[in-house]
């Protein structure tokens, strides 16, 4: 009886190790503070309010997002707008006119973004469903789906080429996204269509925009080691695993100061407090994710 016991145990922990399940300890080091807290190590920290989803900086100013307002910061991370907006995708271009859009609407925010103005959008896929519905009681039914689609195409291009003049000033690709503004003399466009980059691209030169996202990197603040005080569920009775939470423990250093601290992580398997290469100065940024990829800014320097 003992013997199925112990078998049965032995099989109970391979189905929890299987699904992720990982063995609890005590905290490592009771006596670290937890961040944000970081008291008497040599170190100012200051932390920015703005719950933010994107972030990106030219050579004067970050701009921030987070689907109710919009920001800009200047180099010290000193706020120097807002706005409302639902929105949050965001790009600028080298006049630092800002721009953001969803799959539907694209606004512009000129500079010195004292004004907002919708900019018109072609939707390349709408156009095609609308050919398609057209063509659909007109062509032969034993006509190869490709060479339908190959027809549709066509005259998508074709409709489209009477839309977007090839005299326009510039076109920029917007950063994973489909969409590609056109600009004309007092007159934009933004072309929503992922098939047609490479199009556009072979006609006349597809630019990135000018604001820049930040690089993570690793220079001031190393992460040392994790406690796993427990484990968390998710899934159903389909299926089913485990995540671990508990501490994790960094160091931060930057000149001759250095402090060990501990952060509690409702998720270890994703690392939720990371460094951010500041472009402007010396100043350490560092980036606590919360809420769906909704992060806190803090800057860290010597006191």
């Amino acid at each position: 009886m003992s013997f199925i016991k112990y078998l049965t145990g032995i099989l109970f922990m391979m189905l929890l190790l299987n699904c992720n399940y990982s063995m609890t300890e005590k905290d490592k080091h009771p006596d670290w503070d937890s961040f944000p807290k970081l008291a008497g190590s040599g170190f100012k920290m200051d932390s920015i309010n703005d719950s933010i989803l994107n972030l990106k900086y030219d050579s004067d100013y970050y701009y921030a997002a987070n689907g109710k307002f919009l920001f800009v910061y200047n180099r010290d991370f000193k706020r120097v707008w807002k706005e409302k907006s639902d929105l949050y995708n965001v790009e600028v271009d080298e006049k630092k006119n800002i721009y953001v859009y969803n799959n539907e609407e694209v606004y512009k925010y000129a500079f010195p973004w004292s004004r907002r103005e919708k900019v018109e959008v072609i939707n390349g896929y709408k156009i095609a469903d609308s050919i398609r519905a057209t063509l659909g009681n007109l062509q032969d039914d034993l006509t190869h789906d490709s060479i339908k689609e190959k027809r549709i195409e066509n005259i998508k291009l074709e409709i489209l080429d009477r839309k977007i003049r090839s005299n326009y000033i510039s076109c920029y690709s917007f950063e994973d996204s489909g969409y590609i503004l056109f600009s004309y003399k007092g007159k934009e466009y933004g072309l929503y269509d992922y098939e047609l980059k490479k199009y556009y691209e072979n006609k006349k030169g597809l630019k990135p925009f000018w604001a820049k996202n930040i690089a993570q990197t690793e220079t001031n603040l190393k992460l040392n080691d994790k406690a796993v005080l427990g484990n968390g569920s998710s899934g159903n009775h389909f299926f089913f695993s485990f995540y671990p939470y508990g501490y994790a423990y960094y160091r931060l250093k930057t000149g001759k100061n250095s402090m060990d601290f501990k952060y509690y992580n409702n998720n270890l398997d994703q690392r939720n407090l990371m460094q951010w290469k500041n472009p402007f100065n010396n100043k350490i940024i560092l980036r606590r994710y919360y809420d769906n990829s909704r992060s806190t800014i803090y800057l860290v320097s010597n006191t």
